[in-house]
């Protein structure tokens, strides 16, 4: 994943701001579940998606 610390930092502000939001909506979900779905469905493309993947020899397969 290649990106800068400053916009790393930026989209874990917004995923942060994004899960306040819907815990108000939804209280009774986990935060750590929570947590990995907005990070997934926020994170830009150039980053490359890794949800509900593992990583074998190197390689992120479903």
């Amino acid at each position: 994943m290649k990106y800068s610390k400053n916009e790393y930092e930026k989209f874990l502000d917004r995923c942060r701001r994004v899960e306040e939001k819907i815990k108000r909506e939804i209280p009774d979900i986990d935060p750590h579940d929570l947590h990995l779905i907005v990070r997934n469905l926020l994170m830009p493309r150039k980053w490359g998606r890794r949800f509900l993947l593992k990583r074998k020899r190197g390689i992120y397969v479903p």
